[in-house]
């Protein structure tokens, strides 16, 4: 089974997080985004496919009183439907139709919490790899400012592997005038059968400490 997108990014910046003594352009910015979204108390991740315009993904996620995480994610797995939601006690899966649970007992349930947060709701979901970056840019736009990595290939084809072969990969960071984070995309070439194809998503970061609960899923019921 294929890892989602938001897992891939995140565990690319696990896997290659290095130390990079001199500082490139925009990275206070970029690390202020990062801080402030590790610090969230919930949110909803929102991805779109530029290419289509379609939302792929989205990871909804906040924290019960005692800072256990609850999250929902709905997006596709090789193409087919799929739905996780998590309350801290019970994991709930539905992959192209086929339902599964478990719980606080099995053996391979994983529990998250403010401290030990989902990787996608941890600081890391927003990528920065300094020691990755072969070159770095800044200009500015209508709405504000826009920063661009481009990230060493050769480094990221390991962890990419699963989408095929990394020919080159790009972040874009947006933020407004005064400097507020807006989204990023992520620009990949990969080939696919002997030609460059290139797959680029916007994320966006909404309704920021706006969810008080996320029930689950009429369908896990």
């Amino acid at each position: 089974m294929k890892k989602r997108l938001t897992t891939i990014l995140t565990l690319s910046m696990l896997v290659l997080t290095g130390c990079r003594e001199k500082n490139i352009v925009g990275e206070e910015l970029v690390n202020k985004a990062r801080e402030d979204y590790g610090k969230l108390d919930s949110a909803e991740v929102v991805i779109t496919d530029m290419k289509t315009g379609e939302v792929t993904q989205t990871f909804s996620f906040n924290y019960k009183d005692d800072g256990t995480m609850v999250y929902l994610y709905n997006g596709y797995i090789d193409g087919k439907p799929y739905i996780e939601y998590n309350d801290g006690e019970s994991l709930y899966i539905k992959n192209n139709g086929e339902i599964t649970t478990s719980n606080s007992k099995s053996r391979d349930f994983k529990k998250f919490t403010r401290k030990k947060p989902h990787p996608d709701a941890s600081k890391e979901f927003i990528l920065l790899v300094k020691d990755s970056i072969d070159e770095a840019s800044s200009k500015i736009t209508e709405s504000g400012k826009q920063i661009t990595y481009v990230y060493n290939a050769d480094k990221f084809r390991k962890v990419y592997r699963q989408l095929g072969e990394i020919k080159a990969f790009s972040v874009i960071y947006n933020f407004d005038k005064d400097g507020k984070f807006l989204n990023f995309i992520d620009t990949c070439v990969i080939e696919e059968n002997g030609n460059d194809v290139e797959k680029a998503f916007k994320v966006e970061i909404t309704e920021k400490n706006q969810i008080l609960r996320i029930d689950k899923p009429e369908v896990f019921k």
